[in-house]
């Protein structure tokens, strides 16, 4: 956490091997060092304020959870995986919708709250 907290990309995929699995419920599982790195890039460009707070974490063998909550103010385009997923977030950032009720689809198809 301090790593991404601090903006210290070395560190970050430092702690991570070769054969690093990261699973994220809105990216889905990322393998590897170079997918961790596309995800650093792609987040900060997004975010470059993004910060995160441990809510609660637990470990067995070589696996690891941790729960965080996230901040940050979005000032780039949200990279989506798929052109289906991009025309999710157009239409979400339509200006004529009023987002503020109800769910929403993000961008890799799990529901928000506006």
């Amino acid at each position: 956490m301090d790593s991404i907290n601090k903006r210290s990309r070395e560190e970050f995929l430092d702690l991570h091997g070769e054969s690093v699995v990261l699973y994220d419920p809105t990216l889905g599982s990322l393998k590897g060092r170079p997918a961790l790195d596309k995800m650093w890039k792609g987040l900060f460009s997004m975010f470059p304020d993004y910060q995160i707070r441990k809510v609660r974490s637990f470990g067995q063998d070589d696996w690891v959870c941790l729960e965080v909550e996230e901040s940050g103010t979005m000032k780039g385009p949200i990279p989506c995986r798929t052109a289906k997923d991009s025309s999710y977030w157009q239409e979400l950032h339509d200006p004529k919708l009023d987002h503020r009720k109800g769910r929403a689809r993000s961008c890799c198809g799990g529901p928000n709250l506006f």
